[in-house]
């Protein structure tokens, strides 16, 4: 199974909030690799991320998860819902 960096690198997102996650995200040397979402989001919590990364992240963790699943690499354009809005988070900016 491919890992979520290989995932980000090789699906196309097409969220803006996803796109700039997954830019960041394999700019980021310091990036773990996250083996579930509330590990991801406590590392962007500790780098301070903004709500659109955040939001961005959840929607790439979701498109890596439905791939997961499916035993193969599922877009990030066709994972993603296209809610035209953000998502309440569960934490607040510091």
């Amino acid at each position: 199974m491919n890992s979520f960096r290989h995932h980000l690198a090789t699906a196309a997102p097409s969220h803006p909030f996803a796109r700039d996650f997954a830019h960041d995200a394999l700019d980021d040397p310091e990036m773990p690799e996250p083996a579930t979402w509330p590990e991801l989001r406590a590392y962007l919590r500790q780098c301070g991320a903004c709500r659109h990364a955040v939001v961005g992240a959840m929607l790439a963790w979701r498109s890596y998860r439905a791939a997961r699943r499916e035993g193969g690499q599922k877009s990030l354009a066709t994972a993603m819902p296209q809610t035209g809005g953000c998502p309440p988070l569960e934490f607040k900016p510091r």
